[in-house]
């Protein structure tokens, strides 16, 4: 994921090699995502008006 690899070279992650592996890779069993819809950056993002 490139929001991973943005926060390990901004130092808001650390590479631990248990769970956090070179490079942003993650060893993880599950992993659940809530899609959470904030118009505002999302329009920002397509430079549209809400």
């Amino acid at each position: 994921m490139p929001e991973l690899q943005d926060a390990l070279d901004k130092g808001c992650l650390q590479v631990n090699s248990k769970i956090m592996k070179p490079g942003g890779n993650l060893v993880i069993i599950k992993a659940v995502v809530e899609l959470v819809w904030y118009l505002p950056a999302i329009a920002k993002r397509f430079g549209i008006a809400e």
